[in-house]
């Protein structure tokens, strides 16, 4: 399990600068023309990985990756552990609406629908933007 987290991860550190490339060159063509600037990120992955090594907890996660002109960063949004009775999908889910309120809370807007994908990236993403 901690393999192909690491694997989802370096995945999308590939699919997150490959992303900014494009949307640097977008961008400085729209700033060169006088055109309005837009920052971009995505929520790339909601599942669930060891809380730490050494307690054997599982918890639920969601990875935002924001693009940027010199790279990406990315970000989590933690949920609660994961227990026996755990709905996972209901656990998952509502920490999907989490991350996307906390998005628009911070003045995100979705521009893509759940079944975008970017790049190499095989799980759907959700495409926000706002304005610089």
């Amino acid at each position: 399990m901690i393999k192909r987290n690491i694997l989802t991860l370096v995945l999308l550190l590939v699919v997150g600068v490959a992303v900014a490339a494009v949307y640097t060159s977008r961008s400085a063509q729209a700033q060169g023309s006088g055109a309005h600037s837009w920052e971009y990120c995505a929520i790339t992955y909601v599942g669930t990985r060891w809380r730490s090594s050494t307690d054997h907890k599982i918890e639920s996660f969601a990875q935002i990756t924001y693009f940027g002109t010199t790279g990406g960063r990315i970000e989590d949004v933690v949920g609660g552990e994961m227990g026996g009775n755990s709905n996972t999908d209901f656990v998952l889910q509502a920490l999907s609406f989490r991350a996307i309120a906390k998005l628009g809370a911070e003045g995100w807007e979705a521009i893509s629908d759940e079944h975008t994908s970017i790049g190499f990236n095989q799980g759907p993403v959700l495409l926000f933007k706002r304005s610089r």
